[in-house]
């Protein structure tokens, strides 16, 4: 009854440690997850806090892209005006060259002309 009683009594203190290596377990992923809700909690707040600030830089941002976007438009345009008229330009001026310039029989095709 002595054994009986011993067997019981370590059966007893090894389910109480096992009880309370659980309950420490468990006790400490409680405080990890407490600890990492709070940390989620903060970085939400600074997110919240942040956002409108970032929001506005970014509207700024593109603010300021779609201006230069204009700009070059207005630049590449302006620029292709120029171009299509130095063209005419140079076809007028070509135009006028070969009205004043007199033709040489040979580029004229009467080489018979010529002899």
């Amino acid at each position: 009854e002595i054994e009986l009683s011993a067997e019981r009594a370590r059966f007893g203190a090894e389910l109480a440690g096992q009880q309370f290596e659980e309950r420490a377990q468990s006790a400490s992923s409680r405080a990890r997850l407490s600890l990492e809700l709070v940390t989620a909690q903060k970085e939400r707040e600074v997110l919240a806090f942040e956002k409108p600030r970032l929001e506005a830089q970014l509207a700024d941002a593109r603010a300021k892209a779609a201006e230069e976007r204009r700009a070059l438009a207005e630049q590449v345009s302006q620029l292709t005006d120029e171009l299509a008229d130095a063209r005419a330009e140079a076809a007028e001026a070509a135009t006028e060259n070969s009205r004043q310039l007199p033709v040489s029989p040979m580029l004229s095709g009467d080489r018979h002309k010529e002899r």
